[in-house]
């Protein structure tokens, strides 16, 4: 399933900074070659962020690698 950055309900729970989470929207990381790891409870959008940064980064012509690869 498609999951863009876009779709994320960031007022769903008030203990997301999206401010701090949009600074990983410019793929830094990748560059630098880092790791991100969302930790957190089920059902907290950990998944949908992790595939809207891998959306981001195909279109960005970076390769991305299918789950679980």
């Amino acid at each position: 399933e498609v999951k863009t950055w876009e779709m994320f309900d960031f007022s769903f729970n008030e203990k997301i900074d999206e401010d701090a989470l949009s600074q990983l929207k410019n793929l830094d990381f990748v560059r630098q070659n880092r790791i991100v790891q969302f930790l957190g409870s089920t059902g907290t959008g950990k998944s949908h962020l992790a595939t809207a940064l891998g959306i981001l980064a195909a279109k960005a012509g970076y390769r991305v690698p299918a789950s679980g690869s």
